[in-house]
């Protein structure tokens, strides 16, 4: 299949050529209007994750009380050692 297109194309430079100008000038015909139509936002899907996390972030319904992004980590020993683990100094 390959081979045959192949052969197509080098023994006819020039139709191939022109064939792509028009598909060129086909595209742009029919395509100008789509910039006009597509819309810049509105896509979110709040089931995703990241919508889940601005919201969370935003503090916005459903937010956790206890969860913030400007929560600064508390002074002094880490309190997340593993049980057993010696006390860092």
């Amino acid at each position: 299949m390959s081979r045959r297109a192949g052969v197509f194309v080098t023994r006819r430079p020039r139709l191939v050529l022109l064939a792509a100008l028009a598909f060129l000038l086909l595209s742009v015909v029919f395509g100008a209007e789509a910039t006009g139509r597509l819309k810049a936002e509105g896509y979110d899907d709040p089931r995703s994750e990241s919508s889940r996390a601005a919201v969370i972030a935003a503090g916005g319904p459903g937010a956790s009380p206890t969860w913030s992004s400007s929560r600064r980590p508390a002074a002094g020993p880490s309190t997340t050692r593993r049980p057993g683990a010696p006390a860092r100094p």
